[in-house]
């Protein structure tokens, strides 16, 4: 509807007519293309007015003619930019300028806003013909002079209060932000000329800093924050923001206390290991669909209606793994292209042939990488790992120069880092003189090696327990292990010398929660049931299960060169 009237209105506007048929046409096209609100009414009054100021001035030469579209078109352009250049200076009670000469008027009030550092006193840098800026002498103006000037001029004529005020926090992470020289200026002059009555007695250094609380009043970022409704404080007349203090209802815990065990500590059970590995990839949807027999269906069922234009990730996972199997194979690469291309899971054209030349040559490069680690394959080993209460058992395949290998043709996240881990120590535990486990996958388009070292068997037998025990709570209650969140804040944590504890709580949030275009981990269906919030409870426990599951991997995981 939008382009057909926008046509219908271009072939309107190209031929000539009396100015009662503009002045029609330009209130359908206003009527048609504007929905008109309070702020908008002074915008469009200007432009009929315009219309209406034309049609007098026609009247009054008695021209009844045709008007073409160019002449209507340069005579609303005069019109309409001239409009607001004769606006006054003092044209109500509350004024609004910017800091120029010549208006020093003494005012009961002046407020200067946005008084930061770099931003006043102004700095404009000097054209590059600009010589004169190069050899300054006595008597050339000064920008900064200019406006030292005119901060001193705003503070005689200030009468009975003077207002400044600058954002003295960061909104992104809360550190401190300097407020303009001259402010600075001015609040240790204060400091070395006056103190609060009552204060003659303190130091110079305690009488400056009881003046400067004093004289700097902190505002909170939100306007909703609760020391604006404090009777004690400075106060908020925004009654609508009351409401956004009322007590938050708390929402109620999953489950009050855990279930019951399936299997006491007397009796045996035998836990397969893919059995363990599909807890760890996502524990809380374990519970779900192993002890309540809850199912979420996920499915997506929406069918594009667009034409892609690149490959999305999913499809494009699938599409190295089946060139990277082609490649370790030794297959014709040459064919599987033409049956993705066939296949229709590629743009079309030129798009998809500058995507699929892309991956072939990143797998290309993996599998370089891949295949000197791919030689003297070994036999399948089986697990069978005595425990507390049961017995671990299962096979580890895939166990090259007598050590295990995994590799993804795409980068390794929390679950990925979680499996391998698993399967190495049981590797450890099975054999005799193990080798490392080795890692291979993409960062960045590249191909990346890393090696889990070699753990004595005492060890990894301890380590094993743990993760069996963490299994055994998770399938009686929600666990917030969080593999995405908590992998992520266990990498800060071990990988970074001081981490900063509000940046490690604030990136943690944000990967669970999510933010501005960006999905968080609670999307879920199944923490958003048991773990909606990354409250400051839930912050804990994701916290100790972290470190008590992850942290033990980057004692082991190191980078290979």
């Amino acid at each position: 509807h939008f382009i057909e009237t926008l046509l219908d209105s271009l072939t309107s506007l190209q031929d000539p007519k009396s100015i009662a048929d503009w002045i029609k046409l330009g209130n359908t096209l206003i009527d048609n293309f504007y929905k008109i609100d309070v702020d908008d009414e002074q915008s469009i009054k200007m432009i009929r007015d315009a219309f209406s100021h034309l049609d007098e001035q026609l009247k009054s030469a008695s021209y009844d003619k045709h008007i073409t579209p160019l002449v209507l078109r340069h005579y609303l352009n005069n019109a309409l930019s001239q409009v607001g250049a004769s606006q006054k200076f003092l044209a109500g009670q509350v004024n609004f300028c910017t800091l120029m000469p010549m208006r020093s008027i003494p005012f009961k009030v002046i407020c200067l806003l946005g008084m930061n550092d770099g931003v006043y006193p102004r700095s404009i840098p000097p054209m590059g013909f600009d010589l004169m800026a190069n050899d300054l002498k006595q008597g050339d103006r000064s920008r900064r002079d200019d406006d030292r000037y005119l901060f001193l001029e705003a503070l005689i004529s200030a009468q009975s209060k003077l207002y400044i005020s600058y954002i003295g926090s960061s909104i992104r992470d809360k550190s401190e932000r300097l407020p303009s020289v001259l402010i600075t200026e001015l609040l240790q002059y204060c400091q070395q000329s006056f103190c609060i009555t009552g204060d003659e007695g303190l130091s110079p250094d305690e009488s400056a800093a009881q003046l400067l609380t004093h004289l700097i009043q902190h505002h909170a970022l939100q306007p909703f924050d609760a020391r604006y409704f404090n009777p004690q404080a400075p106060c908020s007349f925004a009654k609508e923001w009351l409401p956004a203090l009322a007590p938050v209802v708390e929402l109620r815990q999953f489950l009050t206390e855990p279930l019951p065990a399936l299997i006491s500590n007397d009796d045996m059970q035998e836990v397969e290991l893919a059995e363990l590995l599909r807890f760890y990839r996502h524990p809380t949807k374990y519970f779900f669909n192993r002890r309540l027999k809850v199912y979420f269906n996920q499915a997506s069922l929406d069918v594009l209606d667009d034409e892609p234009f690149d490959v999305d990730n999913l499809e494009k996972y699938h599409l190295k793994a089946q060139l990277l199997e082609t490649e370790l194979m030794g297959g014709d690469i040459s064919l599987v292209t033409e049956r993705l291309v066939a296949s229709g899971s590629l743009p079309l054209g030129r798009f998809g042939k500058i995507s699929l030349d892309k991956e072939v040559t990143t797998v290309s490069q993996l599998a370089q990488v891949l295949m000197p680690l791919l030689t003297n394959s070994n036999d399948d080993i089986e697990v069978d790992i005595p425990l507390v209460s049961g017995r671990l058992v299962g096979w580890l395949k895939h166990i090259y120069n007598g050590g295990l290998v995994r590799h993804k043709p795409s980068g390794f996240n929390g679950k990925d880092y979680l499996q391998v881990w698993l399967e190495h120590l049981c590797f450890c535990i099975s054999i005799k003189n193990p080798a490392a486990t080795t890692l291979v996958h993409l960062t960045a388009g590249k191909p990346v090696v890393q090696r889990l070292r070699v753990i004595d068997q005492s060890r990894a037998r301890e380590l094993l327990f743990q993760l069996f025990e963490v299994y055994n709570d998770g399938c009686c209650q929600p666990l917030a292990l969080f593999p995405k969140t908590g992998w992520g804040w266990a990498k800060t944590k071990c990988t970074t010398a001081e981490p900063d504890d509000y940046k490690l709580r604030s990136e943690a949030v944000l990967n669970y929660e999510g933010g501005y275009n960006r999905m968080g981990e609670n999307a879920d269906d199944y923490l958003q049931r048991s773990f909606p919030r990354l409250n400051d409870e839930v912050y804990k426990l994701m916290s100790a299960s972290s470190e008590s599951v992850l942290f033990p991997i980057f004692e082991y995981l190191e980078d290979v060169e």
